[in-house]
């Protein structure tokens, strides 16, 4: 999997395949450790689900055009829908 940020027309590698090092993590549950929801396996980023939250890069990136890739596990349904604005 490529998560990447095209910026000033260039392409810049978002996620290293191997680890989360350039990013962060907010759960709605402050105890819980961004290892514990989110890994890096086989150059895909997982995410467990729960509990709730989302990563960040911790770099800031303005003009650019994101190109993500996603699929639920197969057989465990999804538990709800993702909504662009």
């Amino acid at each position: 999997m490529t998560l990447a940020a095209e910026q000033s027309g260039r392409a810049i590698k978002l996620l290293d395949g191997k680890t989360l090092a350039s990013w962060g993590s907010f759960t709605v549950d402050r105890m819980v450790k961004m290892e514990d929801v989110w890994s890096v396996k086989e150059g895909t980023l997982i995410c467990k689900g729960e509990p709730l939250g989302y990563l960040h890069t911790k770099e800031d990136y303005t003009n650019f055009k994101l190109t993500v890739e996603w699929r639920w596990t197969p057989g465990q349904g999804t538990r709800r829908s993702i909504q662009g604005h």
